[in-house]
């Protein structure tokens, strides 16, 4: 392709093209044309590679390369090579980790499965109450003790300890079991009839603020 043509294939002048960045204005306007994700004639790769041969052809014939630029050029091509090379090494160290990474936690996930210690029956049935008759009763006997044995007030609180202690003069012999069950179910019994009371941690203890215990 000579100058000429190359010239008539961006659209300008070859009085305009000694300035080069005239040339490379040109040739982006008439990429953007005829580019094959933009454009829809059938021969648009075609065009698109007259184009970037046109500008290549009138930069080198109007702004010739020096040996300085060829350097710098070769140079810039070296260092893009080492980086794709470094990236594409990195790429294949972490995919060979994450593969790695993803048979450890298979196997760590199959020794767990193997050794994990099975609970007891009935170890944790504080848990379920519809699977747990006496838990249903603790739970209506707590129900009770909410609603009959506390006053809503502005500054009082009450620190759960406390409740424990007076929940189990109703029920003395409480088991582990149903202390658990007790610590469990009470902060929602007690927030469900006690709308305004909140639980707090107050002087490192857990307690319910807009609470206080009925006098005897």
């Amino acid at each position: 392709m000579n100058i000429a043509k190359a010239a008539s294939v961006l659209g300008i002048s070859l009085s305009a093209c000694k300035d080069k960045q005239y040339i490379e204005k040109a040739w982006k306007q008439s990429l953007v044309k005829v580019h094959p994700d933009k454009c829809t004639q059938a021969n648009a790769k075609e065009l698109a590679q007259q184009v970037n041969e046109a500008k290549d052809v009138l930069l080198e014939y109007f702004f010739p390369q020096t040996e300085e630029d060829l350097a710098n050029d070769t140079k810039r091509q070296k260092e893009e090579e080492a980086k794709a090379s470094f990236k594409a090494y990195a790429d294949k160290v972490f995919s060979d980790w994450d593969a790695g990474e993803a048979q450890r936690n298979a196997q760590r996930r199959e020794r767990y499965a193997k050794n994990r210690k099975k609970r007891p029956e009935g170890a944790r049935v504080h848990r379920k109450i519809e699977e747990y008759e006496e838990g249903k009763a603790l739970v209506e006997l707590m129900k009770k003790f909410v609603k009959e044995s506390f006053l809503a007030t502005h500054d009082g609180y009450v620190q759960v300890n406390t409740m424990a202690a007076a929940f189990e003069e109703l029920k003395p012999g409480m088991t582990t079991l149903e202390k658990n069950l007790f610590q469990r179910h009470l902060k929602k019994l007690i927030l469900q009839h006690w709308t305004s009371a909140r639980y707090v941690v107050y002087k490192k203890q857990r307690c319910y603020c807009g609470l206080e215990f009925k006098k005897k």
